[in-house]
Formats: structure tokens, C-alpha cells, sequence
């Protein structure tokens, strides 16, 4: 399966064999009408077996793979407009220019903002490496998870 972005609006899902489409999210679902304004999709992570993490640049949110919103309680907004994403179970990080910020995806919780200019190198699965790149020097990003 291919995932290329075809609209202002959203994704399309191809399936090489037998060549079938699918547009995600559902264009006609009423409920996403606010997904249907002047933003930008950016990407699209499979988060378990039958749900997707939608992320635009000014918000994110679940669907099924029917392409229908799951848990219409939770649309998150990033602080900024975003310009990458990088899943790394059950955070993710939003690239947001002037810094990343890292949302817990169960809660929609913002947990931390990493102040810098970083830009993801990579395009990385859930569980692996993040690369970025901030002024000029590579590195890989780690997490720790500390007991406080």
C-alpha cells in the first residue's frame, strides 16, 4: 500500500494490487468539515491495527481504516503550524519550526517543547530512529522516560 497526498484536503490510500483508491479521511463525513478549511495534510501514521493519526498542519486526530473519525473527543492542535511528524509510540513529535513539540497520543497531552530549530531528516516508523538536523549538525533524537 502507498499513501500519497492528493488534495488541500487529505490523503489518498492506493493499493498497488489490485490498484484500488481510497480517499483519507472521508470527504463526505459531516463530521470533518473543519478538516475541509485551508490546511495542509501532512501525515498519516498507523497507530494500531485498525486506527490512523491524521496530522495536518494545525491539528491532528484519529480515523478508522475506513477513513471515518474515531474518538471525536479528541482533535489536538499543535501550539504552531507544523511541518513534520514523527511517531515514536505513544508520543509524537511535532516539528513546529522555532521548536518540536511532544504530545502524549492517548490524552492529546502536550508533555514538552524542545526550544530550537530542528528539521526531521527522516520519515521514520513508530519505534524507529528520528533523525534532525539543527543548525547544520545531524543527530538522532532519544527518549527517556524519567520517573519524577
Amino acid at each position: 500500500m502507498a499513501m500519497r497526498d492528493t488534495t488541500n484536503v487529505g490523503f489518498e490510500v492506493v493499493d498497488l494490487v489490485p490498484f484500488v483508491s481510497a480517499s483519507l479521511p472521508l470527504p463526505t463525513d459531516p463530521v470533518l468539515q473543519f478538516a475541509t478549511k485551508e490546511i495542509s495534510p501532512v501525515s498519516i501514521s498507523r497507530v494500531s491495527d485498525n486506527v490512523f493519526l491524521v496530522c495536518y498542519d494545525e491539528f491532528g486526530f484519529y480515523i478508522d481504516r475506513s477513513g471515518a473519525m474515531t474518538r471525536h473527543e479528541l482533535v489536538t492542535r499543535w501550539t504552531l503550524p507544523a511541518c513534520g511528524f514523527a511517531l515514536h509510540l505513544p508520543y509524537i513529535l511535532v516539528f513546529c519550526g522555532i521548536h518540536v513539540e511532544v504530545w502524549d497520543i492517548e490524552p492529546g497531552k502536550l508533555v514538552q517543547k524542545i526550544q530550537s530549530r530542528y528539521r526531521l531528516l527522516n520519515r521514520p516508523n513508530a519505534g524507529d530512529e528520528i533523525l534532525s538536523e539543527s543548525s547544520g549538525r545531524i543527530m538522532k533524537m532519544v527518549f527517556n522516560r524519567r520517573l519524577v
